[in-house]
């Protein structure tokens, strides 16, 4: 499936630089269910997953004196010939879920990524 990934990282005093990363993937899940009651409804999940990175852009804003300067400028991080990205992210998943009786299933789960993303630092 698809999925997005981003952060957002910002410098401190009243002149900094603000960036706002989004990493979009195509990604597979492998997902074990868990059922430990005997009634098989709660249940855990455990599993891995991989995913290739389509696209990376990078929004940047400049404040002085705590005033926006301008729009943001959208970087190409995928373009950007000084860019360290891995292409390839992989991680662990788990969490939770509830089947009701009804065949409903109500499941929450959550990306533990192993792997860095990126291997380069900003420099501001």
């Amino acid at each position: 499936g698809y999925s997005t990934k981003g952060n957002k990282e910002s410098g401190k005093g009243d002149n900094r630089k603000e960036y706002k990363d989004n990493f979009d993937y195509l990604q597979s899940t492998l997902q074990l269910n868990i059922f430990p009651g005997q009634d098989r409804q709660f249940f855990m999940v455990t599993g891995g997953y991989v995913g290739y990175l389509l696209a990376a852009k990078a929004d940047k804003v400049k404040y002085i004196n705590n005033q926006k300067q301008g729009d943001a400028d959208t970087i190409d991080l995928k373009k950007d010939p000084d860019n360290k990205l891995n292409n390839l992210d992989f991680g662990m998943v788990l969490g939770w879920g509830y089947e009701f009786e009804i065949g409903l299933i109500l499941k929450a789960t959550s990306d533990w990524g192993i792997r860095k993303i990126a291997d380069n630092d900003r420099d501001d």
